[in-house]
């Protein structure tokens, strides 16, 4: 007890070192900045929440949406000149299909690949090359068919350069989840998460404005000409906005996370015991000082080394995947939800014109515009989702973080989605354009939320070097649920079943979404479970690590 006590008073001895320590410490991710904040008597640090560090942070959020929305915009830049494509170079639909169909599939692998590759990158340099790239790529399918009198070596350059802009596309989702996860604290992440996630309706609004403005310029080529050099122009927009993470000391004080709080827990509990015997026991505050000064430097450098944990334990490709992503609890669950999510998604854009066109004898304008009511359905939704999520973290602030997510998400399909989509088979078969907008709306709005949530908790259960492997997979798994729902439900649809089909799909795609996020209602974060690992103290280690942290 006397060496104890002796360590103690040798601690408040020493609680006054240079301010600058501490903040070297908690920059490197060893410890949270609320502990490393100076005494009393010592100068005070700036204010974690300060005008300079709000505003960069919203300048970075506002360059991930506006990068992002551009690579939808160069996606499916193809997709709207396809008209153009056919009228001007005698082109038929099957072979335009199979051009945007061969650019899916690129797409959905790239983000798997991508993600894998790119982990030990900086994420703002991989988004800006990514955008760069695939603006690029528009650019030379509008460029180099011309080279080309003959239809077949048309094809063959679109199929290859498309293909290419693709392979480009997996950097996009991936960089901004590393970026978002570096600049928000968990309780106010699904905000901002939500926000961005409106990337894909503001690059779905904008794109047909760009082409069709291109398309009058100078046909199908114009059209991808003014896709890709705007994506040119905004990569390097992008480049001046984003940053990896926050580079001040207040901006490290305001993004502390239990993360670094049980890695600094856990690096100091293995800090080797105070000397039981010697001076150390005499009681001496003279000799503990000396003891622990002796100790306080090896112990900060350990820190400030060890600080981020095992979650930064060094895997590489593959096993990064395997052991940083589909190993962990809950990311096949959300893989299969995510199937499901994006197989109604496709199958509301792809199947419903038909369906009201054929079943309620509706004009295909008239169906088509109501789709709208969809998207502003799920703009409403990727908008109310995060900061619902927030609020109801913010009322169980001890609450597994990821499970309350998923309780938002699993109530947004039993109060929005499901509604809606059993409302469908039991409207009349000539109901007007007014019974279709609700159902669109709350369909959409239940749908986005799921989705939005979901790709967060994927982000959120996983150590921070597997967070781009994670949105990756997820979107590798989304695009084959979206592409499963062509040609199979197809078949389904002139079979016996008819539209039977399209409906009994949508009931059973939310039932299984229920079924399969129902189970991780109590998942916690992988911070909080890193933080269960996390041994204790024990008694003699508390001031060396009070000491450390200032």
């Amino acid at each position: 007890l006397d060496g104890h006590l002796a360590l103690g008073r040798a601690a408040v001895a020493l609680r006054r070192p240079s301010p600058a320590a501490g903040i070297s410490a908690a920059a490197a991710g060893a410890l949270p900045m609320d502990t490393a904040r100076p005494d009393h008597g010592t100068a005070a640090a700036a204010p974690p929440w300060s005008w300079q560090f709000r505003l960069k942070r919203y300048s970075v959020v506002m360059g991930l949406l506006l990068g992002y929305a551009w690579y939808y915009v160069c996606r499916y830049s193809l997709n709207y000149v396809g008209p153009a494509l056919c009228a001007q170079e005698g082109l038929d639909l099957r072979t335009v299909g199979m051009l945007t169909s061969m650019g899916q599939i690129a797409v959905g692998f790239s983000k798997m690949g991508a993600s894998v590759v790119s982990a030990d990158k900086s994420p703002s340099v991989c988004l800006v090359i990514g955008l760069a790239l695939t603006g690029a790529f528009n650019c030379f399918a509008a460029w180099a068919p011309p080279l080309f009198s003959d239809v077949g070596g048309l094809v063959t350059v679109l199929g290859v350069v498309w293909t290419c802009n693709g392979l480009w596309q997996g950097l996009g989702s991936p960089s901004c989840a590393r970026v978002l996860d570096n600049w928000c604290r968990p309780e106010e992440r699904g905000t901002f998460w939500s926000v961005w996630n409106t990337s894909n309706n503001f690059g779905g609004a904008i794109a047909p404005l760009l082409v069709g403005f291109g398309l009058s310029l100078a046909g199908w080529r114009g059209g991808l000409w003014v896709a890709g050099l705007s994506a040119l122009g905004m990569s390097g927009l992008v480049a001046v906005l984003v940053r990896d993470e926050p580079s001040c000391a207040e901006g490290i004080a305001a993004l502390a996370t239990p993360r670094k709080a049980a890695a600094a827990t856990a690096t100091v509990s293995a800090l080797p015991s105070a000397p039981s015997g010697g001076a150390a026991s005499s009681g001496s505050p003279a000799a503990a000082g000396a003891a622990a000064s002796g100790t306080a430097s090896s112990a900060a450098t350990d820190v400030a080394s060890a600080g981020k944990g095992a979650e930064n334990a060094k895997m590489s490709g593959w096993k990064l995947f395997w052991d940083g992503c589909l190993t962990r609890q809950g990311i096949p669950a959300l893989a299969c939800a995510n199937f499901l999510i994006y197989g109604i998604r496709a199958t509301f854009i792809s199947w419903f014109v038909f369906y009201v066109v054929q079943g309620g004898q509706m004009h295909a304008g008239v169906a088509a515009s109501l789709l709208s009511a969809f998207e502003v359905g799920g703009l409403c939704g990727s908008l109310a989702s995060g900061p619902m999520s927030d609020y109801r973290m913010g009322r169980q602030k001890q609450g597994p973080i990821v499970g309350i997510r998923i309780e938002t998400a699993l109530m947004a399909v039993e109060c929005s989605l499901f509604p809606a989509v059993l409302s469908l088979p039991f409207l009349p078969a000539n109901a007007g354009p007014a019974s279709y907008l609700p159902v669109l709306f709350f369909a959409g709005f239940g749908l986005y939320v799921v989705q939005s949530l979901t790709a967060l908790c994927g982000l959120e259960l996983c150590p921070r070097r597997a967070i781009g492997v994670s949105q990756g997979f997820l979107g590798m798994v989304a695009y084959v649920g979206a592409a499963s729902t062509g040609l199979p439900l197809g078949i389904l649809i002139q079979g016996r079943l008819g539209w039977n089909a399209w409906r009994g799909f949508l009931i059973v795609g939310c039932l299984g979404i229920f079924a399969v996020l129902l189970p991780l209602r109590t998942l916690p974060s992988y911070a909080q479970q890193e933080g269960a690992d996390a041994k204790p103290l024990r008694a003699n280690e508390w001031p060396r690590a009070r000491r450390v942290a200032r």
